[in-house]
């Protein structure tokens, strides 16, 4: 839609000038379309000042029908006054009005001849004209390459020419295809270059069509970069639409941006009460004013688009019901059109927003796909590409084949004098010349042999050194190797035994995967008077650094335990472990707020307490939750989202969870190893997904009937099976514990 807004400014900003200099010439009184007409029709044919007010005509007109006719009048008269400026200016026209038709092969068939005509002329400004109108039929034909080559051209001959506005609005067209192509920073420094130039000639028309393309720029790096939530990129696409509209209305595109970065903004900072409200009101008097301005004027499409926005105001509003109704209904209009990515978002967003993940995922992968398709080119737009081109070269050969023609004739005679001096001196040459190649020859190979002899003793050299320094890598290996596998016997040491365990507990089961040699997952157990104490932990990283935490944990788990009195509260035990490991490691939230550098590590646990002789269990958890199965169902606890470390937000105690527990229930606590590990989709190994909490629940769920020994085996049996070839990334624990 919005490049039909850049052919509109082509015929006003680029072929206005010369007709309207030509125009002073003409006594006209009155502007209107119908006293034009009338003076052309009061003119003979062979009147230049008919060709002017023809000319006239045409750039009043603003159906593609009527610009097509005055076109083609310009173009016949400009031919037969042998004007070619006109007729140049009149195919240009023609070009303008099949892209409204939509008929972009003979778009560029018009754009070839006008660029044959003004290159024979030797009319800079008509060159560029006519590059400019080819780069926008490329573009349109997602030819982009071949589209942003006519655009630097067009770019060299304003700068060439002194046109700086010229040279601005082309790199307002040019950057539109570099953010489609995903050349994010070629866009943006020629966007910078635009701006500086618009600034140094005072132009806020042309700045405001900058700063609409600099808000798309950082817009479109937000959608292509979903994954980062970079809610930076979103404050600069609300900063420059805002400048666009200060310096200018702004256009279609400006508001869409504006509208969809407020619901991204919303959503990831998680507005409510009067923010969010705030928000809702903004968006939805932003789609009205689209809809009042823009559906009537450009079509279905654009009421596809206006329908996107509603979904987005929808979600915010958390009107999921109205929102699937909405998205369903434009599913068939979506598609094959410039809106289809923006729909592949919204309805992964969706999804994402109600807790389904598996289809939040499935949109998004088709989202990316649609956005980082290859296909530039169907075979029509191939072919009217090669016939456009074509027919230019073949007004070039033809053109070339003339004064070939000339120069061939003189060329012979030279030819013909040459041949035979050359055959006079032929033999005399080619006996010196080889006589010199052989002693060059000779010397080379002289040269040649001394090099590889002293390349051999440096090979040699080298050779040895390296076997020295491999010798030494081994060595070094060896000893770092020996001293993990020596700590990774202590870290064993320190953890629960399994005759412990199930004198603990009974009937249980223990994952544990350690990625590397020692491992930052740990468990601990403990018997502290009457109460039964679980602990599953994540540490921050894995290995040897993640160890060094678990260590520190078990450790203050020790310490904490042995000052529990008659009461025991998980919660509170939470609470002091907090203390007690941001003590150890420095941490606090104002030497954060200073601008201190200081360690982030922690760990995230669950923690379960059970009293002898009591049915009652009590859970408390950071950031890890606890799952019981119940004939058939699956309980969750939540955690308190705040790790055993250092929290950034405001600081609340961790809450202390009691449950009912009866026979046969059977509790659960884990790591993110597990739902976090990557697997191959298939044996191409070219696409991968999580195994997922939700899949984990569902697998869960199924076995919790089963003895816990062969439940432990069915998990391990689908978890390798899901990753089919995929390495391990971090350390695995699933503990079970049967009530």
């Amino acid at each position: 839609m919005r490049k039909y807004s850049i052919i509109l400014y082509i015929l006003v900003f680029w072929l206005v000038p010369e007709t309207a200099m030509a125009q002073e010439s003409i006594d006209i009184e009155e502007r209107d379309l119908d006293s034009l007409v009338a003076l052309y029709y009061s003119h003979v044919d062979d009147d230049e000042d008919k060709l002017i007010i023809a000319r006239l005509i045409c750039q009043e007109q603003i159906h593609a029908d009527s610009i097509q006719k005055w076109a083609q009048i310009n173009v016949d008269l400009a031919r037969k006054l042998n004007n070619p400026n006109y007729e140049v200016m009149g195919l240009l026209s023609l070009a303008v009005a099949d892209y409204y038709h939509a008929d972009f092969q003979s778009s560029l068939n018009y754009g070839f001849q006008g660029l044959s005509i003004a290159e024979s002329i030797g009319n800079k400004e008509r060159i560029a004209d006519c590059c400019q109108n080819i780069g926008d039929a490329y573009s349109y034909l997602n030819a982009y390459e071949k589209a942003n080559s006519y655009y630097y051209r067009t770019l060299d001959i304003n700068m060439e020419c002194g046109d700086i506005k010229s040279f601005i609005f082309t790199i307002y067209s040019l950057t539109d295809n570099l953010i489609i192509q995903k050349l994010f920073n070629e866009a943006d420094s020629l966007l910078k270059l635009g701006d500086s130039l618009a600034l140094s000639i005072n132009n806020d028309y042309a700045r405001s069509f900058v700063m609409e393309n600099l808000a798309m720029l950082y817009y479109s790096m937000f959608v292509y970069h979903f994954s980062e939530c970079d809610l930076g990129l979103i404050e600069k696409v609300k900063y420059y639409v805002a400048e666009s509209i200060r310096l200018e209305e702004t256009l279609y595109r400006g508001d869409v941006l504006y509208l969809r970065s407020l619901f991204f903004e919303s959503v990831y900072n998680d507005y409510k009460g009067a923010r969010l409200d705030n928000a809702l009101d903004s968006m939805r008097i932003i789609n009205d004013h689209l809809y009042a301005n823009a559906i009537e004027d450009q079509g279905l499409e654009v009421e596809v688009d206006w329908e996107i926005n509603n979904v987005f105001i929808m979600l915010l509003a958390g009107e999921f019901d109205e929102a699937i109704i909405k998205l369903d209904s434009i599913d068939s209009l979506a598609y094959g059109t410039e809106y289809e990515s923006a729909y592949l978002l919204i309805r992964s967003h969706y999804y994402s927003l109600q807790g389904d993940f598996r289809n939040s995922q499935f949109w998004l992968s088709k989202y990316y796909e649609s956005i980082n398709s290859n296909i530039s080119l169907d075979m029509a737009a191939s072919t009217a590409q090669n016939l456009a081109e074509n027919e230019y070269k073949k007004q070039i050969r033809e053109r070339e084949l003339r004064y070939e023609q000339k120069r061939r004739r003189y060329l012979l005679i030279v030819i013909a004098v040459l041949v035979g001096l050359a055959f006079l001196v032929s033999e005399y040459v080619r006996n010196r010349r080889h006589n010199r190649e052989l002693n060059v020859k000779n010397v080379k190979l002289l040269q040649q042999r001394e090099e590889i002899l002293s390349q051999k003793e440096e090979i040699l050299a080298m050779n040895e050194e390296l076997s020295d320094k491999n010798a030494t890598l081994a060595s070094n290996h060896k000893q770092i190797t020996d001293s993990i596998s020596y700590a990774s016997l202590i870290q064993k040491a320190a953890l629960p035994k399994d005759y412990q365990m199930s004198d603990l507990f009974g009937d249980y089961f223990l994952i544990y995967r350690p990625l590397d040699i020692v491992a930052g997952d740990f468990y601990w157990a403990s018997q502290i008077g009457r109460y039964k104490i679980l602990v599953c932990a994540d540490c921050t990283g894995h290995g040897v650094p993640g160890a060094f935490v678990s260590m520190l944990g078990i450790s203050l788990l020790n310490e904490v335990s042995s000052h529990i009195s008659d009461t025991c509260n998980a919660a509170c035990i939470l609470d002091d472990l907090r203390t007690k490991l941001m003590s150890s490691l420095g941490q606090s939230k104002k030497k954060y707020e200073n601008g201190t550098i200081y360690s982030m590590d922690g760990m995230d646990l669950a923690m379960v307490v059970m009293e002898d002789g009591s049915n009652v269990v009590q859970f408390a958890g950071a950031y890890r939750p606890l799952w019981i199965w119940r004939n058939g169902e699956l309980i969750q606890l939540k955690p308190d989202k705040m790790p055993i470390g250092l929290y950034l937000g405001s600081e609340k105690n961790f809450t202390n969870h009691e449950l009912e527990v009866f026979p046969g229930d059977v509790l659960y606590m884990f790591s993110d190893g597990i739902p976090d590990q990557f697997g191959f989709v298939d044996d191409s190994r070219t696409r991968c997904k999580h195994f997922s909490t939700k899949k984990l629940a569902k697998l869960i769920t199924d076995i919790g009937h089963l003895p816990l020994t062969e439940q432990k085996s069915r998990i391990e049996h689908e978890v390798d099976t899901w990753k089919n070839g995929y390495k391990q990334l971090d350390d695995n624990i699933l503990i079970g514990v049967r009530v």
